[in-house]
């Protein structure tokens, strides 16, 4: 029988090339994930302050009441603020674009929450299924930088977020995923590459709900 020690060398041994194979595999992911954000026309530092005034935000809906951040989702590009889901009141609606607007780095908020019962598990699905064939549909269009996109969908309704190049990069874009079969509506919030807004200014006051 081998000694402990020599037995602890021996499955050391046996470890280190998994280890190895599992080290790779996340600097790789790491490396793909780096690569991915130099691509966008948002700089990494946008990018951090997205992730971190999307943290705060959600922080806040967690807080909030009528159960809004079960029910609401977000997304942050450069500061603007995108709200979807079902609510069961207008209360809650509000409540929802109030907390948007009182987080620090928002400036613009886009409110497409609607006062309904929640959807169905299979509804869900079927959105999340949706919204795979629409990444896919850009991602084969090589007149589109679809790495500045971010995509989500609700009730068929798809809402395409994010950058475009030019004016013909966005009508391609809005056309492609209109001629997706399910796709009952296209919601195009894309914001041209050289668009005043992407400007870093100071966030604005709440002028009312967009």
């Amino acid at each position: 029988m081998l000694a402990p020690r020599v037995l602890g060398l021996a499955l050391l041994a046996l470890a280190i090339p998994a280890l190895s194979a599992c080290m790779s595999v996340a600097l790789v992911g790491t490396a793909a994930t780096v690569a991915t954000a130099a691509r966008e026309e948002r700089s990494i530092g946008d990018q951090i302050n997205d992730v971190a005034t999307k943290t705060d935000l959600n922080a806040r809906l967690i807080q909030g009441e009528n159960d809004v951040y079960t029910n609401v989702n977000t997304t942050v590009l450069e500061g603007r603020v995108y709200l979807r889901g079902k609510v069961e009141s207008e209360d809650a609606r509000d409540e929802a674009v109030r907390i948007a607007w009182r987080t620090p780095g928002v400036r613009e908020v886009h409110n497409d929450i609607v006062v309904a019962e929640a959807s169905s598990l299979e509804a869900s699905a079927g959105d999340t299924w949706l919204a795979g064939q629409v990444r896919y549909a850009l991602l084969d269009k090589a007149a589109i930088k679809d790495v500045n996109y971010t995509i989500a969908a609700q009730d068929r309704v798809v809402y395409l977020m994010g950058i475009a190049q030019d004016d013909s990069e966005r009508a391609l874009a809005v056309e492609t995923v209109r001629a997706i079969e399910g796709v009952a509506e296209v919601v195009d919030y894309l914001v041209l590459k050289n668009d005043p807004r992407r400007v870093g200014e100071a966030p604005g006051s709440p002028p009312g709900t967009s």
